[in-house]
């Protein structure tokens, strides 16, 4: 049933935050209760007629909708470890190249660097065109 409210939740973004951060907890005959993840509780609230709309859909007019914070599990609990990166030496750490940018004529400051024009438009298949004017 959760899955057939998602597909009636008209905004992609509602939906994908729905199937993320909530759950479907009990229906009732004129009821649904949804849990939704407590971080994100305003967010779900603030979107609760599009929801509402969704449920309504599947159940019928006469239905409503209540949320309620789902319980974090062992998996999510602040009790978890967190691992911290390892430290690197200094002396380990490659240091990214960079050609000299420093042009010696005037000539070169005005002339476009026409490989990289070409590499980028390569990069996305694209091609560099010249527009007579």
């Amino acid at each position: 049933k959760w899955n057939q409210i998602l597909s009636k939740v008209e905004l992609p973004s509602t939906r994908m935050l729905l199937s993320q951060q909530a759950e479907l907890a009990n229906i009732e005959s004129n009821s649904v209760l949804i849990a939704i993840a407590p971080n994100w509780e305003n967010m779900i609230k603030s979107r609760k007629l599009i929801i509402e709309n969704a449920v309504q859909k599947v159940f019928g007019d006469q239905i409503k909708i209540i949320f309620t914070s789902k319980k974090l599990n062992s998996n999510n609990s602040k009790n978890k470890r967190i691992e911290r990166p390892k430290q690197i030496p200094d002396n380990k750490i490659k240091k990214p190249f960079f050609p000299s940018l420093n042009p010696t004529t005037e000539e070169n400051l005005k002339k476009p660097n026409i490989d990289s024009s070409n590499n980028l438009a390569q990069f996305f298949n694209g091609e560099i065109i010249e527009i007579d004017e």
